[in-house]
């Protein structure tokens, strides 16, 4: 079944996107955290592009999960090059991480390079200037938000179902498991909704 529109599908029925919506009540930083423990297989690397300092904090919980970070600067001349010449050559990178604070074309072009090197992307939402309508069209398989509500710090992942269950048996700690909070989610989804989309 082909993803639906997301813009067209009521809450309770988001699943049918083929995405899945995981909600905590922690920093944006801790969801961050979560998601790379949670999806980046043992022995698997990620590749962060974005500023000095957002190249620091990934690089920082690179080290504090075990998982090796590999970085691009969003001031390279070559920025696209610089990503697919690290796609192609170090075959242990299985997720590249992106700030939205890049350019939409940069992200759609890094996007699809991501897809065709059949990796993943994570959009690190930190301006919430990708919306969930957008997933498919930048080809973002996990988009962490935070949200503010009332001075209460809540995150959120939107993450690409066919991705999530990859993420079984990676978590490198139970706090640190966005597969278990999916399956808690999927233990109280009510048994009259239809079935979910490939």
């Amino acid at each position: 079944m082909k993803s639906l529109p997301i813009d067209t599908v009521h809450a309770d029925h988001f699943y049918l996107t083929g995405f899945e919506g995981i909600c905590a009540k922690v920093s944006h930083a801790a969801m961050c955290e979560a998601v790379a423990s949670s999806v980046v297989p043992f022995g698997g690397e990620l590749l962060v592009v974005g500023n000095d300092q957002i190249c620091q904090m990934w690089q920082t919980l690179g080290l504090r999960l075990d998982i090796s970070v590999v970085t691009v600067s969003d001031k390279s001349e070559n920025l696209l090059a610089n990503v697919e010449t690290n796609l192609l050559t170090n075959r242990k990178i299985t997720h590249v991480v992106c700030t939205d604070e890049l350019a939409a074309e940069t992200l759609r072009s890094i996007g699809l390079s991501v897809r065709i090197a059949r990796r993943s992307l994570i959009i690190d939402n930190r301006l919430d200037s990708i919306s969930m309508t957008d997933v498919e069209a930048f080809a973002v398989d996990f988009l962490i938000n935070a949200v503010c509500d009332e001075n209460v710090e809540v995150s959120l992942v939107v993450a690409r179902r066919s991705k999530l269950v990859q993420a079984e048996g990676n978590a490198r700690s139970p706090q640190h498991d966005i597969y278990a909070r999916w399956q808690k989610i999927l233990s109280t989804r009510r048994p009259t909704l239809k079935p979910m989309a490939c």
